[in-house]
């Protein structure tokens, strides 16, 4: 079936304490609204304990996330498709009584089909390719990102924080200045904060004021190329596509430079994750996006930042058993979740591949304990096909705070003293058996060349001897006078 994915259940607090969900669980949940009608019987070859489910357009489900992670369709942006089962549960509840926090005045402005003209530019929302008169957004962690066209047809993203998720402007504001000027960075340094009045009245286009009062303090940000590694993660477990060594070198390479800027300017992402990196796969650069848990030491830390991403948050980073963002708020926090993690990813990652629920292939109880069979798995793979990253990977899980992790100079020595794989044969174009044929037959003949003759054949070569010339010298009478 397939659902709208609405944030995790933590968010929901009176959902989840009907259904007796603790909280230290919730954020393993998902609660989802149904955009097909269908229905299933489950358990049919025990009819004893049949469990009928019938769901409807509008329906609301609370999903485990593993669930929805191993879905049959691949996750399309924040619509999730996954089969039904008895850990699925239905919530008879009017949709009404539930904050959704949906854009009420974003959907107003799509459903209008015209551009609004922010700041000088004219945009409007975009349709979602697979969901006919639905409004293209993603909902993830702090906020929901509405997706926008301009008239040129670029494309731009519009991000707006949850209740109660909301930062600081001064702080939003201050990252686009402190980060470093280059493209990798390029959806923190072109964004722009938007407020109240970015939205201005002008002819043939959308105005209303709950629009203008949606902007404030909303993000406008670049839509930046490729995919976010956690697709293409899915394409590679699937086996779709397949990665060289020399594309996976390269990705490590441009990874372990943006580090190396970030630090070089007292900066630190502290979220990168599989969601958070993406991949342009025509040239194999990266891009960081959502720096809204950006550090900077002269940055006071928001109350509403996080602290990282399942599946790639260190050990340390709790305090007496619990996620502490204080813990991270430093310089080089990057090291364990870019250098450490998602290095080991690029490397290994490949058909078949564990699957986490945020994307990537590390298990966060796994890594809280330093240890466990995927770990194992991991380190295995590493060591047969990458030796040189594997005293890596061990030096980051084994650290006890980001400066004891590999710096981004130690993995550039690594990847710089990579062996480089040749082109493989198959790589190459097959050459048809005329090639050659047809290539001589368009060019002209060559002059013929006349065989040398022989030396017998050639007359005796006499130099002249030149004629002697004699001077006439005159001598004055009488010169020995």
């Amino acid at each position: 079936m397939l659902a709208k994915d609405l944030g995790s259940l933590a968010r929901y607090t009176s959902i989840a304490e009907r259904l007796h969900i603790r909280a230290v669980h919730r954020n393993k949940w998902l609660l989802c609204r149904v955009v097909d009608s269908c229905h299933n019987h489950i358990g049919q070859q025990r009819p004893a304990v049949r469990h009928i489910m019938q769901a409807n357009y509008g329906d609301i489900l609370v999903v485990p996330r593993y669930l929805a992670g191993r879905a049959i369709v691949v996750k399309s942006n924040c619509y999730v498709s996954f089969p039904y089962s008895h850990m699925v549960h239905l919530i008879n509840e009017p949709l009404k009584t539930v904050d959704f926090q949906q854009p009420g005045a974003a959907t107003a402005w799509f459903e209008s089909g015209k551009y609004a003209q922010i700041n000088g530019t004219r945009v409007r929302p975009v349709e979602h390719p697979v969901l006919k008169d639905e409004l293209l957004s993603i909902q993830k962690g702090q906020a929901e990102s509405i997706c926008l066209v301009r008239e040129d047809g670029s494309k731009r993203t519009l991000k707006k924080f949850h209740q109660g998720k909301a930062l600081d402007r001064g702080y939003l504001v201050s990252v686009s200045t402190l980060l470093p000027k280059v493209d990798g960075f390029v959806a923190g340094t072109q964004r722009q904060v938007l407020s109240s009045d970015t939205l201005t009245k002008t002819t043939k286009c959308y105005y209303a004021k709950d629009l203008a009062a949606f902007f404030q303090d909303t993000v406008l940000m670049p839509h930046v190329k490729g995919t976010d590694w956690s697709g293409l993660a899915d394409e590679l477990r699937e086996g779709h596509i397949q990665l060289t060594k020399n594309q996976r070198i390269g990705l490590c390479r441009t990874l372990t430079e943006l580090i190396a800027k970030l630090e070089n300017n007292n900066c630190s992402h502290r979220d990168i994750s599989s969601g958070n990196a993406h991949i342009d796969t025509t040239t194999w650069k990266i891009y960081l996006i959502d720096f809204d848990s950006f550090y900077h030491p002269s940055l006071s830390m928001p109350k509403a930042t996080t602290c990282g991403t399942a599946g790639y948050t260190p050990p340390f980073a709790r305090q007496a058993g619990v996620l502490d963002a204080r813990r991270t708020w430093c310089l080089h926090a990057d090291r364990w979740y870019a250098l450490g993690i998602l290095i080991a990813e690029f490397c290994i990652l490949d058909r078949g591949s564990p699957l986490t629920s945020e994307g990537g292939m590390f298990n966060q109880d796994e890594l809280r304990v330093r240890s466990g069979s995927g770990l194992d798995a991991a380190r295995k793979t590493l060591h047969a096909q990458w030796p040189a990253v594997v005293s890596m990977f061990d030096a980051t899980i084994k650290s006890r705070d980001f400066e004891s992790c590999p710096s981004p100079q130690n993995w550039q020595k690594v990847f710089d003293g990579a062996f480089v794989e040749p082109p493989s044969l198959a790589h190459l174009e097959s050459i048809p058996a005329d090639y050659f044929q047809k290539i001589l037959s368009m060019r002209r003949p060559a002059i013929p060349v006349w065989s040398p003759p022989y030396l017998s054949e050639i007359p005796e070569f006499k130099p002249k001897k030149p004629k002697a010339i004699s001077k006439v010298v005159v001598l004055p009478p009488g010169p020995w006078n």
